[in-house]
């Protein structure tokens, strides 16, 4: 009986102790798999944030580069509109200086300048208001006659001798002369504003130094306070 008991009680330990080791175990166990995924939350959320630093970067850098390209086509949006800007210019110059070159008339004071060459006499006048000449002179002046040309002057057929011979004009309106002058020219004139003023820049006070060419058929002769109405006799 004895045994017995005993025997009952080795087995009760037996058991008892392997109980022990199984929960020891089991703690254990339980242990390494709440480290395991206390390291496995761990290593998510690193990765979780590395990923959350990670994006502003890329963020930051298309934004970066969204504002280069943005930048790259302002610019060239920019240049391309000064080139048109510069080339529209460039055109309407070239189409005002060709309608300008096209269109261009000559002015009413503009006029050949050999056009008055040739052999004029006189055959009216018209004294200013202060004059020297008597009428008998001025007589005598309307039958002279003078003749103009390339590189010589003469009068009554007698060439005038002059060291450098040449013409000098500049345009002038008939209102200005008959003011400066005190004298009504305005029945000569047949309705031009501008005529052109010349003169012998190298012969000495004579008549047919001072002239005014009105066209190639009219020209006036000033000289002494009376102007001469010439008319043409020869080319």
């Amino acid at each position: 009986m004895k045994r017995y008991f005993f025997a009952v009680l080795c087995g009760v330990g037996v058991l008892t102790l392997a109980g022990c080791g199984n929960q020891e175990q089991g703690k254990e166990n339980q242990e390494i798999y709440a480290a395991q995924e206390a390291g496995q939350g761990e290593g998510q959320s690193l990765k979780s944030q590395s990923e959350t630093e990670a994006k502003p970067e890329t963020d930051s850098k298309s934004e970066s580069e969204t504002k280069l390209e943005l930048e790259t086509k302002s610019e060239t949006k920019i240049e391309s509109q000064t080139n048109s800007e510069m080339k529209t210019t460039s055109e309407s110059d070239s189409k005002t200086e060709s309608q300008s070159q096209g269109k261009s008339e000559p002015s009413e004071s503009e006029f050949d300048r050999t056009s008055f060459y040739g052999t004029w006499k006189g055959k009216d006048y018209q004294a200013c208001k202060v004059s020297v000449l008597s009428k008998e002179e001025i007589q005598n002046y309307l039958k002279d006659s003078i003749t103009y040309g390339a590189d010589s002057f003469s009068r009554n057929g007698t060439v005038e001798e002059t060291e450098n011979f040449g013409y000098e004009f500049r345009d002038c309106s008939v209102q200005t002369v008959q003011e400066d002058f005190q004298a009504d020219l305005s029945g000569w004139a047949e309705e031009r504003k501008i005529i052109t003023e010349g003169n012998l820049s190298e012969m000495n006070e004579g008549f047919g130094k001072y002239f005014y060419v009105i066209d190639s058929d009219h020209l006036w002769v000033y000289h002494e306070g009376v102007f001469f109405q010439m008319e043409r006799i020869g080319s």
